[in-house]
């Protein structure tokens, strides 16, 4: 279905509006994402994005993180590819429209193609090589200087707190029909313990991670399943090792997407985990610590429970920031991470060995 994009925002790029058609774009939960085409001209495609000031409150750090991710970057490969944001005619990597919305202009990569789902181990091999790739080129990075986009985003420590916090207030009224899955959620609190051990283990260093290492994060070249580039840095900033690999092995290891597991059972594949640490083995194996690679086993258990939480803890609060259809939405999400992260426990050894035969 074509979308009508607000007045005046494909003129501060210097878009004519009536000559592209606009659809919208991917799944994502929180930007709404759009397809430009001009209806003409054929190849002349844009990606145009409403950011959600919501969730990203300073769109401004966004694009300081970007951009200085891309400096540091070119300095140690020219030719690394990475999508840069397109300014407007005035020079600004944002255009505010007349309710405050802030828009922003991105060139559509030709050639390429995204996934929402793993079909194949050697997609996962290969978007787990590019990820790495990212971590390896960005070592060394002045983390100082990049910005939190998301107050304690991937703070593992601070969710369980946040979620014990609206214990108290209920303020959606929800407590009682969330009671077994918090039941579920303190059985495995022993993972935040874990978790707080590794930030505070000196051989763990603070990073620039991407942080929302997905598949449909990924391009592939078309009809193949060859990694083409990373995409999608909203969330790029300070970080640990386990962040980028939790979310691979969260969202690639089952099959199942967040939406599936609501009504499918989990189930670990073997041969998909073993996939993707080899591919992050082989570009960011010179980066690691021995610390960091031992906790690579344990980065899916640690990015379920964690998402788990933050969809209960949303439920709770009123379904304020993950995008719902129906009332306990957020709160079937949670139980399905719930079930995914018994899956991956009772897979525990044989994680630990992978990476251990991997990386020696």
């Amino acid at each position: 279905m074509e979308l009508i994009v607000p007045s005046g925002v494909l003129d501060a790029f210097g878009l004519a509006g009536p000559d592209f058609k606009a659809v919208r774009h991917g799944q994502g939960l929180i930007n709404l994402s759009i397809n430009l085409t001009h209806r003409e001209a054929k190849g002349n495609t844009w990606l145009l994005q409403r950011i959600n000031t919501t969730v990203f409150v300073h769109p401004e750090a966004i694009a300081h993180n970007w951009k200085l991710a891309v400096e540091t970057i070119k300095k140690r490969d020219a030719d690394y590819f990475i999508i840069e944001f397109l300014p407007t005619l005035s020079g600004s990597d944002f255009h505010r429209d007349k309710e405050g919305a802030y828009w922003r202009l991105l060139p559509f990569v030709q050639g390429s193609t995204s996934y929402e789902s793993v079909v194949d181990p050697q997609q996962a091999w290969s978007a787990a090589r590019a990820f790495g790739m990212f971590c390896n080129l960005l070592r060394g990075a002045p983390v100082h200087r990049f910005h939190e986009t998301i107050k304690g985003f991937h703070d593992l420590d601070l969710r369980v707190r946040q979620l014990k916090a609206s214990l108290t207030t209920d303020s959606a009224n929800r407590l009682k029909s969330a009671a077994d899955c918090l039941s579920e959620i303190d059985q495995f609190n022993w993972i935040r313990d874990y978790y707080i051990s590794l930030v505070n283990h000196p051989a763990i260093p603070l990073r620039v991670m991407h942080m929302d290492a997905k598949l449909n994060n990924v391009l592939f070249r078309s009809n193949s399943n060859n990694a083409l580039c990373l995409v999608d840095f909203d969330t790029l900033m300070p970080g640990y090792i386990f962040s980028d690999m939790g979310d691979m092995v969260r969202t690639m290891v089952c099959g199942t997407n967040e939406e599936e597991l609501i009504s499918r059972d989990a189930a670990f594949r073997p041969e998909y985990f073993e996939a993707l640490i080899q591919g992050y083995s082989e570009t960011a194996r010179e980066s690691l610590t021995p610390a960091e690679r031992d906790a690579l086993a344990y980065s899916g258990l640690i990015l379920v429970y964690m998402q788990a939480i933050r969809f209960l803890a949303d439920y709770l609060a009123g379904d304020i920031y993950y995008a719902v259809t129906y009332d306990r939405h957020n709160l079937k999400r949670a139980e399905g991470q719930l079930r995914l992260l018994k899956s991956f426990a009772e897979h525990t050894d044989f994680m630990k060995q992978t990476v251990i035969k991997v990386f020696g």
